[in-house]
């Protein structure tokens, strides 16, 4: 299957707050959700619920580890529904949302900390060769 990403994902999991444009912001920012993975141009999320559907418009509060919050705007590109099994049976969501309107100076942050992160995993590895 050929890969039509344009832009490097990075596997990992940042706090991540969002509302649908449209609703009351401080109240539905207060819901977080986990991400899956993130590029300069978009990110992954792990939703408990439904509620957001493809092409909504999203408000969003990335905060990146050195605690730097990112606020933008995206659009919510796709959704997968999927099963955990355990204790109990529970949906989860995976969202894929482009990103927007970000300002230049924090996409080039999410870029930085992307490539940062993959240099030093690339720094480990030898390290353990």
């Amino acid at each position: 299957m050929e890969e039509k990403r344009r832009f490097v994902r990075l596997g990992t999991n940042v706090k991540v707050k969002l509302a649908k444009i449209g609703e009351v912001p401080k109240e539905v920012l207060d819901n977080a959700v986990a991400s899956k993975n993130i590029s300069e141009n978009g990110i992954c999320v792990i939703m408990r619920g439904e509620g957001v559907k493809a092409g909504d418009k999203l408000y969003l509060e990335i905060e990146l580890p050195t605690k730097k919050i990112i606020k933008l705007k995206g659009v919510a590109m796709w959704i997968n529904q999927f099963e955990i099994f355990g204790g109990k049976h529970e949906k989860r969501f995976d969202l894929g949302i482009e990103f927007l309107k970000i300002r230049k100076k924090d996409k080039e942050m999410v870029k930085d900390f992307v490539f940062a992160s993959f240099r030093q995993k690339a720094i480990n590895q030898q390290e353990s060769l």
